[in-house]
């Protein structure tokens, strides 16, 4: 289902431009504090690249976000 997936890559880039827009004034996803959901951002981002869903370079909030949760030691494991 090529088109399918296609839709679902256009529907997780606009969701990834509205993540951006959400982390512009706050460090992590929920507010002041590392949780849950920047956990499962970091997942979904990392697996998104097999089907070339990446932040563009364009969401600078997003990408700091990204960098800053990347060098946590719990992701490297």
């Amino acid at each position: 289902m090529p088109a399918y997936g296609e839709v679902c890559r256009k529907t997780a880039r606009a969701r990834l431009a509205w993540l951006d827009r959400e982390l512009a004034g706050r460090p992590f996803l929920a507010g002041d504090r590392y949780t849950i959901a920047d956990v499962t951002l970091l997942c979904a981002i990392d697996f998104g690249r097999v089907v070339d869903v990446r932040i563009a370079p364009e969401q600078e909030h997003l990408l700091r976000w990204y960098e800053s949760v990347s060098t946590r030691p719990s992701a490297k494991a």
